[in-house]
């Protein structure tokens, strides 16, 4: 049986990966494209279901071409199942 303090501890780690994932949504839906990119550790990669990994270096101009384009865009990050 976990002890208390793991429980608190477990819980506070989803609260942190959640709070992440809205973070990333929200730099992009505010064109923070700098802010996006530093959410992504430094050896961090982003892999999208087409293409090639894209590194973190170069991604912020990389989002900023792709969604650059847009007007306003809108990413909902909901039902986070996290482990």
């Amino acid at each position: 049986m976990a002890t208390t303090d793991e429980l608190v501890r477990e819980l506070h780690d989803r609260v942190l990966v959640s709070e992440l994932l809205l973070r990333f949504a929200r730099a992009l839906d505010e064109r923070d494209w700098a802010g996006y990119a530093a959410l992504y550790a430094e050896d961090g990669v982003l892999q999208l279901p087409w293409g090639p990994p894209r590194p973190r270096e170069g991604l912020e101009a990389d989002t900023e071409a792709n969604l650059g384009r847009f007007h306003a865009t809108q990413h909902i990050s909901s039902n986070h199942q996290i482990s």
